[in-house]
């Protein structure tokens, strides 16, 4: 975020898919199926890379820095209208006061132009140190895209509120014509950087998310072909669907 708030021709990220089986610096596990389940074939998206798609690679993005400067860049190849909506939290919340709490932001951003801004001082003097950023993009040429991203105001170990009684459930589990399992999520409190995990093969189109207290939402993954193993997932699916956050033990 703060290399792309510059005059960059580019990143090279090191490095995109580990080249055997361990928690590396890579973004794709390695690709070969291990006996207890911890690698699939193909190889899943680690949390990082859920990151970088969901806002960092898109061709807009909005991020936020030291003092609550913020910045929104377009390096797509036509001018967008950008609404971004900042909300600040503390982890573990159970709701959020919108009245000095949120603030948004409209402007239309043309191509390869950035666009600066300044958090209001409600958000720059609270103590809270989570802040949540909710891009929604339209343009003449393509349908809407939203991405969402989070700026921490300090360290992930200094959060307050790891000690949060967090309770995070499944709430359903439902398949379709294509394979696909749809795993609806709802947590109690504010929970950010949630990770989806199964021993099926595939990835979660949503993963590494945040959920707001009794936000519900929605991931898939391709699970199965369409035939009868497909019931035998969906049957047993809440026992190897596992999910993990940040908290401290």
């Amino acid at each position: 975020e703060s290399r792309r708030s510059k005059n960059s021709y580019g990143l090279l990220m090191w490095q995109l898919n580990e080249n055997f089986p361990t928690g590396g610096w890579g973004s794709i596990e390695y690709g070969t199926k291990s006996k207890d389940g911890t690698q699939i074939l193909g190889g899943r998206w680690k949390p990082l890379m859920h990151l970088l798609s969901s806002s960092l690679f898109r061709d807009q993005i909005a991020a936020c820095g030291k003092g609550g400067k913020c910045y929104i860049r377009n390096d797509g190849m036509n001018s967008v209208k950008a609404s971004v909506n900042f909300e600040i939290w503390t982890l573990g919340s159970e709701s959020i006061d919108k009245s000095n709490t949120t603030f948004s932001y409209t402007d239309v951003v043309d191509a390869g132009q950035i666009r600066w801004l300044q958090l209001p001082r409600s958000f720059t003097a609270s103590d809270a140190d989570i802040v949540l950023v909710e891009l929604d993009i339209k343009s003449a040429d393509s349908s809407p895209v939203l991405s969402e991203s989070v700026y921490l105001k300090t360290m992930p170990k200094d959060l307050r509120g790891l000690d949060a009684p967090v309770s995070i459930q499944i709430l359903s589990i439902r398949g379709t014509d294509f394979g696909e399992a749809l795993v609806e999520l709802e947590s109690n409190r504010l929970a950010v950087f949630v990770v989806l995990t199964t021993r099926a093969q595939g990835r979660f189109s949503d993963n590494c998310m945040t959920l707001r207290p009794l936000e519900k939402k929605v991931s898939s993954t391709q699970v199965c072909t369409p035939t009868q193993a497909c019931q035998t997932f969906f049957k047993f699916s809440r026992k190897f669907i596992i999910v993990f956050f940040p908290r401290r033990l």
